[in-house]
């Protein structure tokens, strides 16, 4: 419990009287002080314990999310892209297929968390991650958060964490393929499918990627670059191969089980640098040579427990939805929503589209599991649309 005195208090004054301002001795009287009629009580504060938000929802992160689709069609690499974002630095040692690492706000590799789905690749040998080991075609998206990461992720997210999502498992059967080709031998391949499998959903990808390097460089003589020379890069070779596996389930109506595995290899040598060294190749490294293989599985169990008062849903027996079925990665959300609001109690949902991608694959849902229904609707005004209603019961 609190008082509090207002300043107003402090300001008053009471008017002169009569005999004052002619001159007299008579001492005008006090005013009441307006103290007593400002003191008012505060109630009691509560303060619970409360865990700490994600770093992709804490705004003191200032946290950046890069969509991949956004990019679609662009021969972008994951360091591309990273660059882009206010107040990260990518440093490169070497061209394509060599290593990458990123700075954050200007600290040392080793003080940025890079998470791959939630799981930490910082090597523990240099406490930083490469980031030419994953490729864009199997990313979904980027979560740059510039400070505040270690609370979250532990030490050392002294500058930030990047935490980068590889794409979801869907119920909708998609193929999409990828290629690009490049100078110096360089290409580029992916594949990625998704699918229905029984009640569960399945994502397949696979990338490759390979260079030769042998580009023409100065090589340096003293602090100077030698331009009476020129000689090739050698031993510069680079093949990487991507594998990632998803396979998820719901079991009920808030549970969903995940399976995630992500495999990586690379086979690439190691020319080192110029040391102004004699003889032809100038102290290149000829037989240097270096094999990584990263393999991150995990099995999430993921469950919400929401009340219908936590949802404002108490006593709504129909919900209504229509023209909000215009993102792909919009459609596992609004099925986490439907059967939130069944859980709470709404008997129906009648959501109407113009039978867009997303909406075809929430009719699939529902229809599967023997809850959805969906019917044809029409309107002549003021012109000709045609578009369904998924009725979710």
């Amino acid at each position: 419990m609190a008082t509090t005195t207002g300043m107003a208090g402090l300001l008053a004054f009471a008017p002169w009287s009569g005999a004052l301002a002619a001159g007299g001795d008579e001492t005008p009287p006090r005013a009441a002080s307006p103290i007593a009629d400002l003191e008012r009580t505060t109630p009691p504060a509560v303060v619970e314990e409360a865990a700490p938000p994600r770093s992709s929802e804490d705004p003191t992160s200032f946290t950046s999310v890069i969509e991949m689709d956004a990019h679609a069609g662009e021969s972008e690499r994951i360091e591309d892209l990273l660059q882009t974002v206010p107040g990260v630095y990518v440093r490169r040692f070497g061209g394509p297929g060599q290593p990458v690492e990123v700075s954050i706000r200007g600290s040392t590799g080793a003080q940025v968390v890079v998470l791959l789905d939630g799981v930490r690749i910082n090597s523990a040998q240099t406490g930083s991650a490469d980031l030419s080991t994953i490729p864009a075609a199997l990313v979904e998206r980027i979560e740059v958060s510039r400070g505040g990461g270690s609370l979250q992720r532990g030490s050392g997210g002294i500058g930030g964490v990047v935490n980068i999502v590889t794409r979801r498992a869907g119920a909708k059967q998609e193929t999409t393929v990828g290629a690009a080709a490049g100078s110096f031998e360089t290409w580029q391949a992916s594949i990625t499918q998704t699918a229905r499998l029984g009640e569960s959903e399945l994502m397949l990808g696979y990338d490759y990627f390979k260079t030769s390097g042998d580009w023409k460089f100065e090589p340096i003589s003293g602090l100077v670059p030698d331009e009476d020379d020129e000689i090739e890069r050698i031993n510069n070779r680079s093949e990487q191969h991507s594998g990632l596996l998803k396979l998820a389930r719901d079991l009920d109506e808030h549970t969903r089980i995940e399976l995630i595995d992500d495999l990586f290899y690379s086979s690439q040598g190691s020319p080192g640098l110029d040391l102004a060294a004699g003889g032809e190749q100038r102290g290149q490294r000829e037989r240097a040579h270096l094999r990584r293989t990263r393999n991150v599985a995990q099995l999430r169990l993921e469950g919400v427990e929401w009340s219908a008062a936590d949802l404002g849903l108490e006593g709504i027996d129909l919900l209504l939805g229509a023209d909000i079925c215009f993102w792909e990665n919009m459609t596992r959300p609004l099925i986490n929503l439907i059967k939130r609001a069944q859980r709470a109690g709404v008997k129906e949902i009648l959501i109407s589209d113009p039978v867009r991608s997303p909406f075809e694959e929430l009719c699939e849902h529902f229809s599967n599991n023997g809850r959805g229904e969906v019917l044809d609707w029409t309107a002549s005004e003021p012109r000709e649309i045609l578009g369904q209603i998924l009725k979710i019961s």
